[in-house]
């Protein structure tokens, strides 16, 4: 140990026995506090962004938030001392659109494919899972590659191709083999059962709605290679498998669920809004963790619209949702929240509604999707208007922004009740113009954005794919929601829920695949801003500003310990930063080993 660590340790040996000399003379009225976290570089994320050296929590909350002399003057016989030894602390974060869920989802598949680098060692995994499995029985393993971005295949398998259906069939003979997409236009692979069973011959069916199968050139028999097959397409083809494919039991889904959201704590996420895609069965899942005791944070969740439903049966499911109005319901560690439509899809799958023709995966001219039109849109905005229910649109071209846009200045112009003070919500929201982030500002409206786009997707997407212009200056542009005023939260999409490595993107906006800068100046931010973005913003989000996001006395003693100070270390070194402690609400959920 060297002398400056040494004398830290002295002062704060000397602090805190000083602190517990005072409280034994304080009045019987002062009570002492259940912990104090002291010599750190506590940033608060208050109105001044002013930055401290302790903190005090008593019964969950911040009791008391300065310099060391002032917290270690409540400590008690009982009263738990952390010396953070300069570490830094920050609120804990708050990820408005994880995925946590889909996520616990993929971990039940198996065998794992995950860090493979051969067809032969993926063929040898499938076989061990044969062995062990029934004749007939499907086999669903985890998609090929490193996840969240799998990038660089199928070169970087040693013999520089996918799986085929022969490769498989010769290991699983009797099993029907289904290998999924890591990330489109990556294809999914069947086995010979697979392909019989859904109906892929050498002749049917024809390639559509975006599927488009592999056939061997001369005898026309699949090659066991679907690209396109995904739920974003909702081809016959995906339902007809997704009809088949075994379902892991309650059982099951809610243990992968505890993995996950022990893995959020890990990460430094205290809170989730579950926004996109949740089910009303996914909320009793967190339910029985917390019951548990296996809810190591806070989570949110919205309703998801039908888009299929007419208007009518809209409505009449909206009446029914009082515990998802106004500002929701439920308690700090679980709460219902509005309900969400989703509209197109991401720029990566072709399926981005945007006025300018761009090309999809294939390399085709598109300008995307929606999947319904105005009339029926403005009238479901006007519904959520008039049931008091917080409307959250999951989209991202800007053609569709247009659309959704001009539904809630319809609602607007029609309700009685304005709608600038329910901070609806617009979720991903990849291709704004300034003309969009004006309006945005106007009617009240949040954003939730996922700026780790550019190293998950890169210029393969938004650079290719748009014909080298100017559009890729603009993909989740922080800057511009910050300075028109706009509330924007940061989200991480399903892909890296890592606190630290979301937190370093966003300030450097850097392709995954190549490690080139994406950044302009519609996307630069400050680090003050990026966990702004991350922290109360979410909050706000959430409509909980007055209980998380910054760390202030009276609030809920939500926090994250850091190896090093994210607001002065090199900026690349913000992506390595090791979670040290998590709490929530006083409690410690994570703790890293020494």
């Amino acid at each position: 140990m060297n002398r400056r660590a040494e004398s830290i340790l002295a002062a704060a040996a000397v602090l805190i026995c000083l602190g517990r000399a005072i409280a034994s003379a304080q009045p019987a009225s002062t009570a002492p506090v259940d912990l104090v976290l002291v010599n750190g570089n506590v940033l608060t994320v208050d109105p001044e962004f002013s930055i401290a050296q302790a903190v005090a929590v008593s019964d969950g909350r911040f009791v008391r938030v300065g310099r060391n002399e002032e917290v270690l003057s409540l400590v008690g016989q009982q009263t738990r001392v952390v010396d953070l030894k300069g570490q830094t602390l920050v609120p804990g974060f708050i990820d408005t659109h994880p995925h946590t869920f889909g996520r616990a989802g993929r971990s039940l598949r198996s065998p794992s494919l995950v860090g493979l680098r051969s067809v032969s060692a993926i063929a040898e995994a499938v076989a061990q899972e044969v062995s062990r499995t029934p004749p007939g029985q499907w086999i669903v393993t985890t998609p090929i590659g490193e996840p969240p971005d799998y990038f660089h295949l199928p070169e970087s398998l040693e013999e520089k191709r996918w799986p085929t259906r022969a490769d498989l069939d010769a290991v699983a003979p009797e099993n029907p083999v289904y290998i999924p997409i890591g990330i489109w236009p990556y294809p999914v692979i069947f086995n010979g059962v697979a392909l019989k069973r859904i109906g892929i011959t050498a002749s049917e069916p024809p390639d559509g709605n975006g599927v488009r199968i592999e056939r061997d050139p001369s005898s026309g028999e699949p090659t066991g290679l679907v690209e396109g097959m995904t739920f974003y397409n909702r081809s016959p083809l995906w339902e007809k498998l997704q009809a088949m494919l075994p379902r892991p039991s309650p059982e099951m889904r809610r243990e992968a669920l505890r993995q996950a959201v022990y893995e959020n704590a890990a990460a430094g996420v205290t809170t989730i809004f579950e926004s996109h895609a949740a089910q009303p069965a996914h909320l009793e899942h967190y339910r029985a963790l917390r019951a548990s005791g296996d809810l190591p944070g806070r989570v949110v969740m919205s309703y998801s619209v039908n888009n299929l439903q007419s208007v009518d049966e809209i409505d009449k499911w909206m009446s029914e949702l009082p515990q998802a109005s106004g500002r929701g319901s439920g308690d700090d560690v679980i709460k219902t929240l509005g309900v969400t439509i989703a509209l197109d899809g991401a720029t990566q799958f072709g399926a981005a509604h945007m006025n300018e023709p761009y090309l999809d995966v294939y390399g085709e001219p598109t300008t995307g999707s929606m999947p319904m039109g105005q009339e029926k849109l403005s009238a479901i905005a006007l519904l959520a208007a008039r049931h008091n229910l917080r409307l959250q649109f999951t989209f991202a071209g800007d053609a569709a922004a247009e659309m959704i846009l001009l539904a809630i200045e319809e609602a607007e112009a029609n309700e009685h009740t304005s709608i600038v003070d329910r901070r609806w919500l617009m979720q991903h929201f990849q291709h704004p113009t300034k003309d969009h982030v004006l309006r945005t500002q106007q009617l009240g409206l949040h954003v939730t954005g996922y700026t780790a786009v550019d190293y998950s997707k890169g210029a393969v997407v938004y650079v290719d794919r748009f014909g080298g212009d100017d559009r890729w200056k603009s993909v989740i542009p922080t800057r511009w929601w910050f300075d028109a005023g706009v509330n924007i939260a940061q989200s991480t999409d399903g892909a890296h829920y890592e606190a630290p490595f979301t937190l370093w993107e966003s300030l450097v906006r850097i392709d995954g695949r190549t490690g080139e800068s994406l950044m302009s100046p519609a996307k630069q931010i400050s680090r003050e801003e990026a966990l702004r973005m991350y922290t109360l913003n979410g909050a706000r989000v959430l409509f909980w500003e007055d209980q998380l996001g910054s760390i202030e006395p009276g609030k809920l003693a939500d926090l994250v310990v850091l190896d090093r100070d994210i607001l002065t270390c090199p900026v690349d070194e913000i992506k390595d930063a090791k979670v040290m402690l998590t709490i929530v609400g006083g409690e410690v959920v994570y703790e890293a080993s020494p």
